[in-house]
């Protein structure tokens, strides 16, 4: 199998908001040669300021990708582009699909395609879960998450994975400060499912790092999230007092049992967990 060093690498980020733009920045710290993409002129200039080559790139749904753009010359392609659904966008598939075709196409250099999805695929589920749960379709969300997902997995190129992000924490991201309006927590007895961004950018560049020198992960799937779940009544007490001083509020619980999701796959990656325990990130809360 082809290997290749850090300095010979190519690395382009498709979408380098909050967490492509620091992944970039890790990367470059770490020699690869990285290319980021946004949409607008404000976002690449955020990028320049920071130092980090850029390229503008817009990818709609309803329009025919430039297949020509610099960033599909990188060998591993990381799309890191949010879907919106919660913002009621149903076209989050066919963005990806578009991404996927050039990335696949004839004058495309590229070898390796990583999407940043959401372990928000395995809503409508209770109890346990990892990559191995057979999904629940109907349940809001999934099938745009999973389809999405099933266009890069069904590629035709070498390498392909799939990382599902549970909830983001980290920085401004105190998730205190999600309920800091006075707004009652719900399902006060299930699990929370989190990650904070230093150890998604972790698992990002220690899973290029392995194909860079040919030792390329098995799995495709693999849920990025911390193996640590306390109650959401004790993650939120804590929370909301270190974020705003004030008393959290709870609803009364309404599911059975709850989610808790877990990954079977992260163990062939042999990544050590810069903050894998919740209650313990929350007391050296200081990060700005």
């Amino acid at each position: 199998m082809t290997t290749h060093s850090n300095e010979q690498l190519s690395v382009g980020i498709i979408g380098a908001g909050w967490v492509g733009e620091a992944l970039a920045q890790m990367l470059k710290k770490l020699k690869f040669n990285i290319l980021a993409s946004r949409q607008s002129e404000d976002g690449l200039q955020v990028l320049a300021n920071s130092g980090i080559p850029n390229i503008k790139l817009s990818v709609q749904a309803d329009s025919i990708l430039e297949h020509d753009n610099l960033i599909f010359k990188q060998q591993c392609l990381i799309i890191c582009i949010p879907p919106g659904i919660r913002y009621g966008k149903g076209d989050y598939p066919q963005k990806i699909k578009q991404i996927v075709d050039a990335a696949s196409s004839e004058n495309s250099k590229v070898t390796s395609l990583i999407l940043l999805s959401s372990t928000a695929v395995y809503n409508g589920l209770q109890g346990e879960v990892n990559e191995l749960t057979k999904l629940d379709y109907s349940a809001e969300k999934v099938e745009l998450l999973a389809t999405a997902e099933q266009y890069v997995l069904n590629s035709k190129l070498a390498h392909k994975y799939v990382i599902r992000l549970a909830g983001l924490i980290g920085y401004y991201r105190q998730p205190g400060r999600f309920f800091a309006q006075g707004r009652a927590i719900p399902n006060p007895d299930s699990v929370v499912n989190f990650i904070h961004r230093d150890d998604v950018l972790g698992i990002i560049c220690k899973l290029i790092t392995m194909l860079s020198i040919g030792q390329a992960p098995n799995a495709n799937i693999i849920n990025a999230v911390i193996n640590d779940h306390p109650k959401r009544k004790d993650f939120y007490l804590k929370a909301v007092d270190k974020a705003t001083s004030k008393t959290a509020i709870f609803k009364e619980q309404e599911e059975v049992a709850g989610k808790l999701v877990n990954s079977v796959n992260i163990a062939q990656l042999s990544y050590q967990f810069i903050h894998p325990k919740l209650m313990s990130y929350l007391d050296e809360q200081n990060e700005s």
